[in-house]
């Protein structure tokens, strides 16, 4: 999905100049998918409303000709139809996905922040085994 590009012991000054585009670029990934993943919460919000109508028998008359709602269901176990329904499930496995992008790449992002302190780290252990 994404990777983070190794650091380059052999160009820690490079290495070093890098972090702020790294930053940058995966800074505006995470932007993208943020964005994505309101989109599809959104998109979610709508459905369920939808679909809250449908199994209530509130729906509009159009809905049912489409799709036929062979059973009564009440109330009380609306949530359960709703959470078995393929379009909400469907819709939520996207989201799950759409999570996951947007938790990685924060990770990264913790990741490209750490960096300095790693290059610092490389650069202290090679002065200590040259004996300075």
């Amino acid at each position: 999905m994404f990777e983070l590009p190794p650091i380059d012991r052999t160009k820690l000054s490079e290495e070093a100049g890098r972090i702020p585009y790294l930053h940058g670029e995966y800074l505006q990934k995470l932007n993208v998918a943020y964005a994505k993943l309101k989109k599809t919460e959104f998109s979610y919000d709508v459905l369920y409303k939808g679909k809250w109508l449908y199994y209530l028998g509130k729906a509009s008359p159009d809905v049912y000709r489409e799709n036929p709602l062979s059973i009564k269901v009440i109330r009380s176990d609306v949530g359960i139809f709703i959470n078995a329904d393929d379009d909400i499930i469907k819709l939520k496995t996207k989201l799950e996905g759409e999570k996951l992008v947007v938790k990685s790449l924060e990770e990264i992002l913790k990741s490209i922040s750490n960096r300095n302190w790693v290059i610092k780290s490389i650069v202290d252990w090679e002065k200590f085994q040259a004996g300075t």
